[in-house]
C-alpha cells in the first residue's frame, strides 16, 4: 500500500478508489496502466531491433524453424561453405507453423530471421520470397496407422478409389494441382480449403476417414500416421528461403550457398 501511495504522488493523481472491501482503479488508474501496457509493448519492439542490429554487427545468420520447416537438413549445407566465412554464426529463431498466419511469418524474413529452409511451391509464397532450390521432395500419402492403407509399400490411383483427398487448396501449387486433377480424373473425392497446412492438417487425418497428400520429408511429423509413396513422380522443389531483398551482408553466403545447392543437387 506505501508503495501505491508513494506512487500516486509521484505522480500526481489516485489511480485507485479504496474501499473498505478493497480497491477499484480511477479512470486516472486505467490509463495509467494501459499506458504502462503499451510502453513495455514498444521496450520490446525496441529490444528486438537492437538485437537484431547487434546480429547484423556480429555476423549472426537467423535460421528460422518449426516442424514443418527443419532448420536440421540445413546444416550439411552450412558445414559445406562455413569455412569462408570465419567469425558467421548460427542463431536459431523458432516460429510456429500456422496455415492461416504462415504469411505474417513469411513477412518477418529479413526481421526476425534471415533463412528458412525446407519445400516451397506455393505461388503466394514464391511472390514474397526467393528459393534457392537444393533437391526436391515426394508428394506422397499420408494416412493413419488403421488405415486399410497403412501397410502398402506403395499407393496406386486405384488403391484411392473411393477415398477422401485432403491437399492443398487449388491454384497455388502447381504440383499439387496436376497431381489433384489425376486425382479428379478418376473419380477421387478431393476436398481441401486452405493452401498451407501445419500440425492441426495432420491431426484431421486421424480418424482414419481421409488420405492426406503430404512431403517425404514430413513422414515423420506425427507419429500416429504413416507416409507411402505413390504411383506418381510428383515433387516439390526443397531449398533456402529468403527475403527478396537480403541485407548486403548475408550476399556472399547465400551466393555460396547456391554454388554448393547446385553441386549438391547433382547426387540428388
Amino acid at each position: 500500500m506505501k508503495r501505491i501511495d508513494k506512487l500516486e504522488k509521484g505522480i500526481g493523481a489516485e489511480l485507485f478508489r479504496r474501499f473498505k472491501t478493497g480497491e477499484e482503479l480511477t479512470d486516472a488508474g486505467e490509463l495509467f496502466f494501459k499506458s504502462c501496457e503499451a510502453m513495455e509493448a514498444d521496450s520490446l519492439k525496441a529490444l528486438e531491433k537492437v538485437r537484431n542490429a547487434a546480429d547484423a554487427e556480429t555476423q549472426t545468420i537467423r535460421l528460422g524453424n518449426s516442424i514443418l520447416n527443419s532448420c536440421e537438413p540445413f546444416l550439411p549445407l552450412w558445414d559445406a561453405v562455413s569455412d569462408r566465412f570465419p567469425g558467421w554464426k548460427l542463431r536459431i529463431v523458432p516460429f510456429e507453423d500456422d496455415r492461416n498466419g504462415i504469411l505474417r511469418k513469411i513477412r518477418e524474413l529479413g526481421e526476425k530471421f534471415d533463412f528458412i529452409y525446407g519445400p516451397c511451391d506455393s505461388l503466394i509464397w514464391l511472390n514474397r520470397v526467393n528459393l534457392i532450390p537444393v533437391t526436391s521432395v515426394r508428394l506422397e500419402v499420408a494416412v493413419a496407422r488403421t488405415h486399410r492403407l497403412a501397410k502398402k509399400t506403395r499407393v496406386t490411383f486405384e488403391d484411392l478409389a473411393g477415398e477422401t483427398i485432403l491437399m492443398p487448396l487449388h491454384g497455388d501449387s502447381p504440383r499439387n494441382d496436376r497431381l489433384r486433377n489425376e486425382f479428379i480424373k478418376r473419380g477421387i473425392r478431393v476436398i481441401g480449403n486452405s493452401p498451407f497446412y501445419d500440425l492441426e492438417t495432420f491431426n484431421r487425418v486421424t480418424d482414419g476417414k481421409t488420405v492426406l497428400i503430404t512431403l517425404s520429408c514430413w513422414k515423420s511429423i506425427h507419429p500416429f500416421l504413416v507416409t507411402i509413396p505413390g504411383e506418381w513422380s510428383d515433387a516439390v522443389p526443397y531449398g533456402l528461403i529468403t527475403e527478396i531483398h537480403p541485407r548486403p551482408a548475408l550476399l556472399p553466403v547465400i551466393d555460396a550457398i547456391r554454388t554448393e545447392a547446385v553441386r549438391q543437387r547433382i547426387r540428388f
